[in-house]
């Protein structure tokens, strides 16, 4: 799959509000039938993942968790800084 494939089925973001649901789907599907076996796994994953009833819900708590005070200086992480 190349490239200019994608760019052809997937609209612009300023086409977007101007695309259907139906017309979403179709552009996805001619996509996904381009994808070699190793990415639909990694699409299936993804897609699961996205599919969770109460993704925003963890999303929220994980990001309280990793408030500046719960995380990790990334310049204390790096060996290069």
């Amino acid at each position: 799959m190349t490239a200019s494939f994608v760019m052809r089925a997937v609209p612009s973001m300023d086409r977007v509000h101007q695309t259907t649901t139906a017309e979403f789907g179709k552009r996805i599907n001619r996509v996904v039938m381009a994808l070699p076996p190793d990415r639909l796994r990694s699409l299936a994953d993804y897609a699961k993942y996205l599919a969770r009833k109460n993704l925003l819900e963890e999303a929220t708590t994980s990001e309280k968790q990793l408030a500046p005070r719960h995380g990790v200086n990334w310049h204390g992480v790096r060996p290069d800084k």
